[in-house]
């Protein structure tokens, strides 16, 4: 036989005497999850679990399948979710202070009055997210996709969204004060009432974006292309325009959004 299908042989039988073994360790591992005696499941699929008020400060759930599991009220202080999928999940209250969610499919949780302060959401998809009342206070989400998502009265402050895709979703009365959303898309999203001061909006595409009695005193705003933006009553003191087609937004009126 030749060296080649002999080596080919050898590998097909090692992978077939590993696979059980390695499902048998997975199987193990969630077990042990599910029964409290660990934290730590890296890339286990815990699709549905239900894991409420759980306590899993620093848990290790890097690449964790945790669609629709239910972590309401749980503790998640500096856990590792990096590239966990965390789709369709109910985080409402959670704490999450400190967590590594770097990467995560966030895409429909339930994250209202979560506390995310300090946590790193770099790159993560918060799309048609709820997060209502949630504390995202010097969180890192750099270049996060954070569309169609409401945000009602959030606390933003301090907030890196540097390069963010928030395209249509709504920070009604948030508090996004010093945030950073330079060089971010938030066409469409919705700032009415926000408190934006001295916040970076430096080279924002804005356009029909809703900024009408926003705070954005001291911002910088230079090179936004605020075409279509309503900014009726707007509070510009001090803002840097610099750059910014301030001409081309909508000063007129119209009904404010609803609950």
């Amino acid at each position: 036989m030749p060296r080649t299908s002999l080596s080919l042989l050898v590998a097909l039988a090692l992978a077939a005497l590993l696979t059980p073994a390695l499902a048998q360790a997975e199987t193990g591992d969630r077990a042990a999850f599910l029964a409290g005696t660990t934290s730590d499941c890296p890339g286990c699929d815990l699709h549905g679990a239900r894991l409420k008020g759980r306590d899993l400060t620093g848990a290790n759930l890097e690449g964790a399948d945790l669609s629709d599991v239910v972590l309401h009220r749980a503790v998640l202080t500096r856990a590792n979710l990096r590239n966990a999928n965390l789709v369709g999940s109910n985080l409402n209250v959670t704490d999450l202070k400190f967590a590594d969610l770097t990467g995560a499919n966030l895409e429909g949780a339930l994250l209202y009055q979560a506390d995310l302060s300090a946590a790193t959401l770099e790159g993560a998809n918060l799309t048609e997210a709820r997060t209502q009342h949630a504390d995202f206070s010097r969180a890192k989400m750099g270049n996060a996709v954070w569309t169609g998502g409401l945000s009602d009265e959030a606390v933003l402050v301090g907030t890196d969204l540097a390069g963010a895709t928030l395209t249509g979703t709504r920070f009604f009365k948030a508090d996004m004060r010093k945030a950073s959303l330079a060089k971010a898309e938030i066409s469409r999203a919705i700032f009415y009432e926000a408190r934006l001061i001295s916040a970076d909006l430096s080279g924002v595409v804005a356009h029909d974006a809703d900024f009408r009695y926003a705070r954005l005193t001291d911002a910088d705003l230079a090179g936004a292309d605020l075409d279509g933006a309503r900014m009726l009553q707007a509070w510009l003191t001090g803002a840097d325009l610099s750059g910014a087609n301030i001409e081309a937004a909508n000063t007129g009126d119209d009904p404010a959004p609803t609950n």
